[in-house]
């Protein structure tokens, strides 16, 4: 009982010492000016999808000095790359790198521990197959997908934007450093690049833990931009591009579908045909889902760990690798999802039963908002007693535009296209001018004068003077080439606003549809509660006849048995009184005998006795006998 104070006093000065050093590591990042030499090319090969052993390949072959800062530590941390491959690209050094500078530069694991990232298990690669009992959600788009890239060379900062600008385009910016956004079918979803980097990779398994608040279980993510595909949108697995999220603008704790055994919990990322409405609960492409529905999720989709590993952080690290004979056991569990005061609620496996296990009391923590003002850096969730301080923007419900690196790298590769056209047709002009000369000279030599349809030649001028022919030549080619190039941007705008006007449309039809599919849900159901009721009538009042009649029954063998009882009663009554005639008969004749006997000894009291010489005297039956007689006849 000493040594408990003792041990928490040594925990909050361990965090105390670390928050010192990841504040001093912080600062230390801070003070290098400029990033580190050739962090340009480790993110191009990240971001290219390479693995990391030919990542790790290039650095070992690399003469370059790989000293990172605490920003690009965890940068490449957000990209995917693992802690002992950040480890190896810190610690290669070039020649001219010297032990006093080594030893002064920051920790990566110390700087990975205080932002929550724990390494994580490497799992086999599953097919794509297996992550859906049904067939894929996703198919196959007939063209190759547009896919945008934003090469970073410095560890990006996302700012939060102003309260009342949060819409898909926060979405658009804020992901593009950490991956890219795919066109699929027509809607543009974003993919990490630890998908690319981690074939094993999974939304809600690796960087991460699980915490009960008061809205249910939430995710708390170590990425830096884990606020939003972990809370907004839904998460499918394409069958070329493997795991994509699609933007929406619900906040949740997590948006997964749980399953549970008797020893393991699962999870599994909802697909986007899902949604949550206040009134009727979980719904699947605009229906209320009914009991036992699975969302076509098949059991390579789940992440299924033993309830003891559930709230640990890094929960991945303790994923089952083949959970297909868990997932055949373990049933889903219904209703998880619900609106609850305005937010939300993620219910999940029960607390008690994962105390069960743990031993660990589990009290939920609240949730509240992270005081980020328009401008500054988004921080990851944090946990912090009692509190969980979480990044959750109100984002506006608006029609799905162009992420604005599209529509950029669009309009440089437009303007690319325009410069080198302008720049061919200049030289074009200045290769083809001798060429048309000759043809002039050869024509007016031909006819003796001027030809036909042909500006007069400058072959008769000075030099000079074709030169300025040449130059407002070039410079009619180049106006009616900006003319060209204004329609053509008109076209374009024109073209955007009518995306827009369409987009703004398909959304405002899908909303009118949705209304519509949910007003006949409405009123199924209410057709449904109608027939149940009438159901319920009728089924009341065949149970009030049954009542009856089983009261009636009842009351005819109350009867039944009470006429038995009485005649019982009679009948006990006449033996009764029968015995007690016969007790009274009995009694009378034993008082009667009682009273003779009584008499015959009085008798035998005053009868004198007889002389010796008497007949008869002797024997006392005659004695007995004549006494009597002789008694009787004197009449005493």
């Amino acid at each position: 009982m000493k040594a408990k104070p003792y041990r928490q006093a040594c925990t909050s000065c361990r965090r105390i010492l670390g928050g010192c050093l990841l504040g001093l590591l912080i600062l230390g990042g801070f003070w290098q000016a400029s990033a580190s030499e050739d962090f340009e090319s480790l993110v191009q090969i990240v971001r290219s999808g390479a693995s990391e052993n030919v990542l790790l390949a290039y650095v070992n072959s690399s003469p370059v000095n790989y000293a990172l800062t605490v920003d690009e530590i965890l940068y490449l941390s957000d990209l995917g790359l693992s802690a002992e491959a950040i480890t190896a690209i810190h610690a290669h050094h070039g020649p001219d790198t010297g032990v006093a500078e080594s030893s002064s530069l920051p920790d990566v694991a110390a700087v990975l521990e205080q932002a929550g990232v724990a390494s994580a298990s490497v799992a086999p690669e599953i097919p794509a197959s297996d992550y859906y009992a049904a067939p894929p959600l996703e198919t196959v788009p007939p063209v190759a997908p547009e896919v945008v890239q934003e090469i970073v060379v410095e560890p990006p900062v996302v700012a939060a934007p102003p309260a009342d600008t949060a819409d898909y385009s926060t979405f658009y910016d804020s992901l593009s450093p950490y991956g890219n956004w795919i066109n699929v079918d027509n809607e543009w979803c974003w993919q990490p690049t630890a998908v690319l980097v981690d074939a094993a990779w999974s939304p809600y398994c690796q960087r991460g833990r699980w915490v009960y608040t008061d809205c249910g279980w939430a995710w708390q993510s170590s990425y830096s931009w884990g606020w939003a595909p972990f809370h907004y949108g839904r998460w499918a697995h394409h069958s070329r591009h493997g795991w994509i999220w699609r933007p929406d603008h619900v906040w949740g704790p997590a948006w997964v579908c749980w399953r549970s055994s008797e020893a393991a919990i699962g999870w599994a990322p909802l697909p986007p045909e899902t949604a949550c409405d206040a009134n009727f609960g979980l719904c699947y492409r605009g229906r209320a889902v009914s009991v036992g529905f699975d969302f076509g999720l098949g059991w390579a989709a789940f992440t299924f760990v033993a309830f003891e590993h559930f709230c640990e952080p890094g929960v991945g690290r303790h994923r089952f690798p083949q959970c297909e004979k868990i997932f055949r056991v373990a049933p889903i569990m219904q209703n998880h999802l619900a609106y609850q005061q305005g937010h939300i609620h993620n219910s999940g496996p029960e607390p008690e039963r994962i105390t069960t296990f743990t031993h660990q009391e589990i009290r939920p923590v609240k949730i509240v908002d992270q005081n980020i003002r328009a401008g500054e850096p988004v921080s990851r969730a944090r946990l912090s007693g009692s509190t969980l301080a979480m990044y959750r923007p109100f984002v506006k419900p608006t029609a799905r535009e162009t992420p604005r690196q599209v529509v950029a790298q669009r309009e440089t590769l437009e303007n690319t296209r325009r410069e080198a056209t302008r720049n061919n047709d200049v030289l074009h002009a200045y290769r083809e001018a001798p060429v048309v000369r000759g043809e002039q000279v050869r024509g007016l030599q031909s006819r003796g004068g001027q030809p036909v349809g042909v500006v007069p030649p400058a072959i008769s001028v000075a030099p000079d003077t074709r030169w300025h022919e040449q130059q407002r030549l070039a410079e009619e080619a180049s106006a009616r080439q900006q003319e060209a190039q204004r329609h053509q941007a008109e076209e374009l705008i024109q073209r955007q606003n009518a995306e827009r006007q369409q987009a703004q449309e398909q959304a405002r039809q899908r909303t009118l549809a949705e209304q519509q599919h949910r007003e006949a849900d409405v009123a199924r159901q209410q057709e449904e509660q109608k027939r149940t009721a009438e159901m319920a009538r009728q089924q009341d009042a065949q149970r009030q006849a049954q009542e009856t009649a089983r009261q009636q029954e009842r009351q005819r063998e109350v009867d039944a048995a009470a006429r038995v009882a009485e005649e019982q009663r009679q009948t006990l009554r006449v033996q009764r009184e029968a015995e007690e005639s016969e007790a009274r008969r009995q009694q009378e004749t034993v008082a009667r005998v009682q009273q003779e006997n009584a008499a015959a000894t009085r008798t035998r009291e005053v009868v004198r006795p007889q002389p010796e010489g008497l007949q008869g005297y002797g024997n006392p039956a005659l004695t007995g006998a004549a006494s009597s007689r002789g008694y009787n006849s004197r009449g005493q």
